[in-house]
């Protein structure tokens, strides 16, 4: 094969690469659970959760808050980069659906927001 050739085909499994992972990206199942029943067994799991917004905190365009329902409470984190018109419809006292992704920090579970909506 020559120059010419190796590049055609270097970019065509580098298209069908990320079609592959973006395919799979969108096919991971989401959990739709209550704040109460979040766990560490769910780490890096895409939820889906629902609850009242408190303590609000926005820094430098990403939104930090806590997600309160049925007693228990969880930290959502939306980076900026993911913030939307919905986004700013979080504040405090407003009853909100989060979908996003399980993790951790400093020992405690959060949640990395993708989506947000607001209930009406």
């Amino acid at each position: 094969m020559n120059e010419h050739q190796i590049t055609r085909v270097s970019v065509v499994f580098s298209i069908l690469s990320v079609v592959a992972i973006y395919l799979l990206s969108i096919s991971v199942p989401v959990k739709d659970i209550s704040v109460c029943q979040l766990d560490y067994s769910m780490k890096g799991s895409s939820v889906k959760l629902s609850g009242t917004v408190t303590e609000t905190y926005v820094n430098e365009g990403n939104v930090f808050f806590t997600l309160s329902d049925r007693g228990c409470e969880t930290r959502i984190v939306l980076w900026s980069n993911m913030a939307d018109e919905e986004s700013s419809g979080i504040s405090d006292g407003n009853n909100i659906m989060v979908t996003g992704m399980v993790d951790s920090y400093r020992g405690e579970l959060e949640i990395i927001a993708k989506d947000v909506k607001t209930i009406e």
